[in-house]
């Protein structure tokens, strides 16, 4: 009876041993981001007493910072290509390489945590963000989103941001402020990581086509039109597509109550073959109100089935419209042209 016991504890012991395992390996592919800040709640338990248990916590303590940034920026971490490494070292000047699908940082580090995470986000995004389209993207608008995106990532740390905005800004034509200001609406909506970053993403397809200034100027008029569509009040905005020769995208807005209420989703549904007709090749399916979301799902899904389009992607998040925080929803539905 003893040996029966004691082989019951040892099999319970593996099974939980076993379990404890798989469910670790789990957190480790699911959430490596948690990982790494639990690994830097380790090391800061150190700090006080190591140097180098201090720079590992510091190191650490950025890069799951900026990892779980990179996922609530929406698309599963995409609109930021790579994720970050830091190296410290004893150099004055930063460096900046490419390895692994890493971006590798490597600088000397300050006693300040908000200026060690300020200086690695300000070399990190302009790496990181549509590294292989780019240089399709006019040069004005990308220094925007660059801070714009870094600005998003600071937020929760002012002190930072505030380093960060005061090093920056500086160095900002009235151009470039003018893009910045068009682009907060897009970034408060969700729209910026959602619409126009991945639009501008499949200008990658290009390669290796030189930049022209047709490109150019394509990607600063999707960006005027969508800002358009952002600010604008209902009705205000007829044309909510465009099609140049290069991009070729629609936005199908679903939160007209009336429209849903006597009519369905129908009308959106004509809308779409009508976008298919003009030659639209992405279609983005976006919705503003949790009441419309379902909806807005509904109309993907047929939208789908009913004009042979393909889904690129779908998410549920949390942005901002009319300055309230709501449940949004945005798709990308992606047909052929037929132009």
């Amino acid at each position: 009876m003893n040996y029966y016991n004691v082989l019951n504890f040892i099999i319970g012991a593996l099974s939980s041993s076993i379990i404890t395992i798989i469910t670790l390996f789990w957190i480790f592919v699911k959430y490596p981001e948690k990982i790494e800040k639990w690994v830097s709640m380790f090391f800061r338990m150190f700090a006080f007493i190591s140097e180098k248990a201090e720079k590992h916590y510091m190191a650490t303590d950025i890069q799951s910072t900026i990892s779980t940034k990179r996922k609530e920026l929406g698309l599963g971490g995409d609109v930021l290509s790579y994720g970050i490494s830091i190296k410290w070292t004893d150099e004055e000047s930063v460096e900046v390489d490419l390895k692994e699908s890493k971006v590798v940082v490597m600088m000397r580090p300050h006693k300040s945590q908000a200026k060690n995470i300020s200086g690695v986000v300000s070399v990190y995004v302009p790496r990181a963000l549509l590294p292989e389209s780019r240089r399709y993207v006019d040069d004005n608008l990308m220094v925007g989103m660059d801070y714009t995106i870094s600005k998003t990532i600071l937020k929760d740390n002012p002190i930072a941001l505030n380093y960060f905005v005061e090093r920056e800004i500086e160095k900002h034509t009235d151009v470039i402020k003018k893009i910045i200001e068009s682009l907060e609406p897009l970034d408060e909506h969700g729209h910026l990581t959602r619409v126009l970053i991945p639009e501008l993403q499949g200008l990658s397809n290009l390669h290796p086509l030189e930049p022209n200034i047709d490109i150019f100027k394509e990607t600063k008029q999707l960006t005027d039109l969508l800002y358009r569509l952002e600010t604008a009040e209902p009705g205000e905005v007829s044309e909510a597509y465009y099609t140049g020769i290069y991009i070729k995208m629609g936005v199908v807005r679903v939160g007209i109550k009336e429209t849903l209420t006597f009519a369905g989703i129908e009308p959106h549904l004509n809308y779409i073959k009508e976008l298919l007709s003009k030659g639209v090749v992405h279609i983005y399916i976006v919705s503003a109100n949790p009441k419309h979301n379902v909806f807005a799902k509904l109309l993907s899904e047929r939208a789908c089935k009913e004009h042979n389009l393909s889904l690129l992607f779908s998410e549920d998040y949390e942005g901002k419209f009319r300055r309230r925080k709501r449940k949004m929803y945005c798709a990308l539905c992606i047909g052929e042209s037929l132009v």
